[in-house]
């Protein structure tokens, strides 16, 4: 026997196409201050990432366009404040792009590290002590990337312990919270040392390479 369904029920049912709707409505007004948050975004970068001869662009490593590329989907979510999937996307490519600059200099210096050993200890916070042995990255990069790690773990698997430790003062929050705390909390500065880190990959990659130094 069918189920009968009162005029209110069939008011309130939520349909494909009234999903959308309300998700487009949603997505334009947030458009200013979606903007605004990119015009930070540009500033902080021509403040932090381009200062100094230090950060000067070798024709055979990322171009700044290649880096720009890889910050556009952590940039739509930081528009949207969906600052929750900005570090688990940046945790994703940091982790992918050093995978690549340690198995491209790995027959370089055979004795310092295997690929085996490389396979193993895929977590970025591991790839980090690597890049450092390597000097690909510097030594405050390992905290960085710890931090980043701790938080990204605790975003994905819903553990409030390791996110409000890092981003909420250690005060004790159900994981129903975590979304709701992180998009108020401040990830543009991961985004600027993420491009850096990116930099550093592949612009000192080519000079270790050439030159034979660490």
């Amino acid at each position: 026997m069918p189920i009968k369904r009162s005029r209110k029920d069939e008011e309130n049912q939520i349909t494909p196409e009234g999903m959308v709707d309300d998700l487009v409505c949603h997505i334009q007004s947030m458009m200013q201050s979606s903007s605004k948050r990119l015009q930070y975004f540009i500033a902080e970068y021509r403040n932090q990432f381009m200062k100094g001869p230090d950060w000067t662009f070798t024709p055979e490593g990322l171009s700044e366009r290649d880096i720009l590329n890889l910050l556009k989907a952590p940039l739509i979510m930081y528009a949207m404040k969906l600052n929750g999937q900005v570090i688990i996307e940046i945790h994703g490519i940091l982790e992918r792009y050093a995978i690549l600059a340690i198995v491209n200099l790995s027959n370089s210096y055979p004795s310092k590290f295997s690929i085996d050993e490389i396979t193993e200890r895929c977590v970025l916070r591991e790839l980090a002590k690597i890049l450092v042995a390597l000097n690909l990255w510097d030594k405050e990069d390992i905290e960085f990337a710890e931090n980043l790690n701790s938080i990204r773990n605790g975003t994905v698997h819903k553990n409030p312990k390791k996110v409000f430790y890092k981003v909420y003062s250690g005060k004790n929050m159900s994981f129903m919270d975590i979304d709701k705390v992180l998009s108020n909390y401040d990830v543009l500065p991961y985004m600027i040392t993420a491009s850096r880190l990116l930099f550093k990959l592949y612009n000192r990659q080519f000079f270790v390479t050439v030159t034979g130094k660490e």
